[in-house]
C-alpha cells in the first residue's frame, strides 16, 4: 500500500503465505513435532527458483544485501501480537536468501510459537509470508510517532534516532536522541552517545565506538526532523490515524521502512481542550513495589492485577455493579508505564 502511494521505500518482494505449501502439502505439516516440521522445511529445494525471481525483481541483485523478514498471518492482531515469536534476518547476501527464507518458515513451527498457539487457544496457521527487501546501510536510523506515545498529546510528534543501523534503538541497547515536535517548537534531547550499530565485513551487526565528534552531536538535522514530521503528517490521513514508523537516512535521503497504527493510544486520546480534567502521574507509593525499570511483561501482569483487585475492593465496599462498570476505564488504567517506569 505504501509503495503504491509512492512513499520512498526500499525495493522489496513478498513471498505469499501460500509459497511454503507449494513445496510441502498440508498433510505433511500436520501432526508433527517442531523438530520434524523444521527438518521437513530444511529439505526443501528452493535455491534456483527463488534466486531467479530475485534477480528478475532487483537491479544488480548480486551487489545488494537483503532483509529477510517474517510477516505472519496472525501477527500484530488486535488481541495477540506474537511479538518476538518469529525470526527476521538483516544483511543477507543474495546466495544466502533461500537458506534464510527457510529459517523464517521454520520459525513458524518453533516450539515457542506452537506453545503460544496452544496457550491462547489460537488455530495454527501453516502459512507465513516472507518479505525480501533491499537493505539500506544507513548513517542514521530511528522510530517516530504521529502523536506523543508518552503523554497521548495529539498535537505532539516524537522522533527517536541513533547513528547507524536501527537494531540499536529497537533493542534499547543504545542511547537515542529524542525530538518532540509541537506546533510552535521542537524540543531536542541530545543523548550522550557512545556507540553505534554497524555491519561488519561478514554482514553481521555489531556495536562499535562512535567517532568522538559525533558523541554529543544531534543525529538529525533540522531539515531531517522536518522531513520526518511531514512524513508522519502525510501518513496520518492515508493510513486512518497516527502512525508508528521506522525510518533510515542514507546520504540525507529519507527511507520509510515500515508503518503501523498507534491504535491503543489514539483511541484513548482527546484534544486538550476537550478533556474534563488533567491526569498527573505519580510514583511516590508504587515505587516501593516497582523501583527502577519495569519490563513490559511485568507491567502487563500488574496492570491486569490492579484492575481486578480494585474492582473487587469497590464491590466489597458496596459500590454498585453499575457504577463499577461505568468506571471500568479508570480501573483498567490505574497504572501507567512511562519511559520504563511504573506510575
Amino acid at each position: 500500500k505504501l509503495k503504491d502511494l509512492k512513499f520512498n521505500i526500499p525495493e522489496f518482494i513478498v513471498l505469499d503465505k501460500s509459497e511454503l505449501l507449494k513445496h510441502v502439502s498440508e498433510e505433511k505439516l500436520a501432526n508433527k513435532t517442531a523438530t520434524e516440521l523444521q527438518r521437513t522445511i530444511e529439505d526443501i529445494e528452493l535455491k534456483d527458483e527463488l534466486l531467479k525471481h530475485i534477480n528478475k525483481s532487483f537491479d544488480n541483485a548480486s551487489d545488494k544485501t537483503f532483509a529477510v523478514r517474517s510477516s505472519a498471518v496472525n501477527e500484530d492482531g488486535g488481541e495477540f501480537s506474537f511479538a518476538g515469536q518469529y525470526e527476521s534476518y538483516l544483511y543477507v547476501k543474495l546466495e544466502d536468501v533461500p537458506k534464510f527464507v527457510k529459517k523464517v518458515w521454520c520459525s513458524n513451527f518453533s516450539e515457542r510459537v506452537i506453545a503460544y498457539h496452544k496457550s491462547n487457544n489460537i488455530e495454527r496457521q501453516n502459512g507465513i509470508a516472507v518479505i525480501i527487501q533491499e537493505m539500506i546501510d544507513p548513517e542514521v536510523s530511528g522510530v517516530a510517532f504521529g502523536i506523543n506515545p508518552n503523554t497521548g498529546e495529539v498535537r505532539s510528534k516524537v522522533i527517536n534516532s541513533v547513528y547507524g543501523v536501527g537494531e540499536g534503538i529497537v533493542s534499547g541497547e543504545l542511547n537515542a536522541d529524542s525530538f518532540i515536535i509541537n506546533s510552535t517548537k521542537t524540543e531536542s534531547n541530545i543523548a550522550d552517545k557512545e556507540q553505534m550499530a554497524k555491519k561488519d565485513a561478514s554482514g553481521k551487526i555489531k556495536f562499535v565506538d562512535l567517532p568522538e565528534e559525533l558523541k554529543n552531536k544531534a543525529s538529525l538535522s533540522e531539515q531531517n526532523i522536518m522531513a520526518i514530521s511531514k512524513l508522519l503528517d502525510d501518513l496520518n490521513p492515508i493510513m486512518g490515524g497516527p502512525q508508528d514508523i521506522e525510518f533510515a537516512l542514507k546520504n540525507d535521503e529519507l527511507f520509510l521502512l515500515q508503518s503501523r497504527p498507534i491504535t491503543a493510544v489514539y483511541k484513548e486520546t482527546k484534544p486538550a481542550e476537550n478533556r474534563s480534567n488533567r491526569i498527573i502521574w505519580d510514583n511516590s507509593n508504587i515505587v516501593e513495589s516497582y523501583p527502577g525499570v519495569t519490563t513490559p511483561l511485568t507491567f502487563s501482569y500488574i496492570l491486569n492485577a490492579y484492575s481486578q483487585v480494585y474492582e473487587q475492593l469497590a464491590d466489597i465496599f458496596g459500590v454498585s455493579k453499575k457504577k463499577i462498570s461505568a468506571n471500568k476505564y479508570t480501573f483498567e488504567h490505574m497504572i501507567g508505564l512511562i519511559n520504563g517506569r511504573v506510575y
